[in-house]
């Protein structure tokens, strides 16, 4: 096998699958890099997964998730977590299968979310869509999962100090703005047990720390954002993991895939901007018993016209508003 080639599945190229994921340093807040794609870590929970194997940010953003929480001993019967924004993902049933009781959320079906999200097979309305009967039982399943509408920017207040772990796979960048982004991520830290875990992705513009999408139906997060949070959120007195920023030295991970898009691509253009995902890992500590006031805020981002260039997002919202007035 070589670095460019898919494989169907771990077990079905010759190897077994190991009884636990095989031993590496511990996640910290990292990038993509199309070399990650390779590794006995990335193999493995692609395998638990029910994924085929192969090189992409979107699977590496599941299989980061998930190992993040693994190492972090949330994947244990009795742990309780909540899913943001988790679409048709596999990682709730996976969860489960662990024993870990989960609730998975996706926001409500609007006129607006059915063209921006159902209709490309991307939101969930009901539990059974997570089911995935290669990873779990379907008694076990209903067991142990739950299924909410919830609107990331307005979390109900009785999620609060109910969890083990939150998490989420590139939605908090489809929130209106980086701010949003921000604020939810301190949120789902408020919706922890001391001593639990938060771990999410975004998207992430490699291409510079300073023009990029800030507001709008999708945004990127740039270097000096993820800075800002981890500097805000460590204030308040949560623990944030460290961030790596380095892209990695393999040629693929500054090969910037164009549409249509290829199976293998770790980086891609978006309109004039070029993207990748990044990993947020934070702790409520456990010698946090009371959830911080407000006091010190994030930065609003996203109202500077002279950093949006998002043109693609203006043919998006009218493409939309054309779809709802033909319907």
């Amino acid at each position: 096998m070589t670095m460019s080639e898919p494989v169907n599945s771990f077990v079905s190229a010759g190897w077994a699958l190991p009884s636990a994921p095989p031993s590496r340093p511990k996640l910290k807040g990292c990038i993509v890099k199309y070399e990650d794609c390779f590794t006995p870590m990335y193999y493995y929970w692609s395998e638990r997964l029910g994924m085929l194997t192969y090189p992409s940010r979107k699977q590496w953003e599941d299989v980061v998730i998930v190992q993040a929480l693994w190492e972090r001993g949330c994947l244990q019967s009795g742990k309780t977590g909540v899913g943001f924004g988790v679409g048709k993902e596999r990682m709730a049933a996976l969860f489960a299968s662990y024993g870990c009781r989960v609730l998975a959320t996706d926001q409500a079906l609007t006129p607006e979310a059915k063209v921006a999200w159902q209709d490309t097979n991307q939101l969930s309305t009901n539990k059974r869509e997570l089911y995935f009967p290669e990873l779990i039982d379907l008694p076990t399943f209903d067991a142990n999962v739950e299924f909410e509408n919830c609107d990331m920017n307005d979390i109900p207040e009785n999620y609060r100090d109910r969890f083990d772990f939150t998490y989420s796979a590139c939605s908090l960048d489809h929130l209106g703005t980086i701010t949003h982004g921000m604020k939810f991520i301190e949120n789902s830290l408020k919706c922890l047990k001391p001593g639990g875990w938060a771990v999410h992705t975004t998207e992430y513009n490699v291409g510079s720390n300073e023009r990029t999408v800030e507001r709008g139906q999708t945004v990127f997060w740039r270097r000096k954002d993820i800075e800002e949070l981890t500097r805000i959120l460590r204030l308040k007195g949560y623990f944030v993991e460290d961030t790596d920023f380095s892209r990695g030295e393999h040629p693929q991970n500054y090969l910037i895939d164009l549409q249509p898009y290829q199976w293998n691509h770790t980086v891609l253009a978006v309109g004039n901007q070029t993207v990748s995902s990044i990993l947020v890992i934070a702790q409520r500590p456990k010698s946090l018993t009371q959830i911080p006031h407000d006091g010190v805020e994030f930065p609003f981002i996203g109202l500077d016209d002279g950093h949006v260039h998002a043109p693609f997002i203006t043919r998006l919202k009218r493409s939309i508003r054309k779809r709802l007035s033909d319907d």
